[in-house]
């Protein structure tokens, strides 16, 4: 049982060494790949608590990091299978903050793209690697 937690352990910690050292964009590139995994894990670490959508003025937040902030039964529901990174742009980097605007595409299992939308992304480096803090839709 401690072999087993040691090597969980490790390998939780070896994966956010690894995300220490990535660019914003690469960051970006990680979390839409988590996503598309749908790997819930994963993508609540790319998350920072307490978080918050803004979505056409609208504020959302998300306050514990038990509840997923994706619900991929409603995602699937739209028709989604996977989301496509169309653009980045860095629009501010410091060594713990960024503003990352993120152009993407939701495709349906036919590979159609029924959404492009565009997200503005705030990112913090507070833990030692990027998180997600904000998100603003228009």
């Amino acid at each position: 049982m401690i072999k087993l937690l040691f090597a969980v352990t490790l390998f939780i910690s070896g994966n956010l060494i690894a995300q220490s050292n990535l660019s914003p964009e690469e960051f970006m590139k990680h979390y839409v790949k988590a996503f598309n995994e749908e790997n819930v894990v994963e993508v609540q670490k790319c998350y920072h608590f307490p978080y918050a959508i803004i979505d056409n003025g609208q504020i959302t937040y998300y306050e514990k990091e038990n509840v997923p902030v994706i619900d991929y039964d409603k995602l699937k529901k739209s028709g989604w299978a996977y989301s496509k990174i169309n653009d980045i742009k860095i629009i501010f980097e410091s060594i713990k903050t960024a503003v990352v605007v993120m152009d993407f595409s939701r495709f349906d299992k036919n590979d159609t793209q029924f959404l492009r939308t565009t997200i503005s992304y705030s990112l913090s480096k507070e833990k030692g690697y990027w998180q997600i803090i904000s998100q603003t839709r228009k």
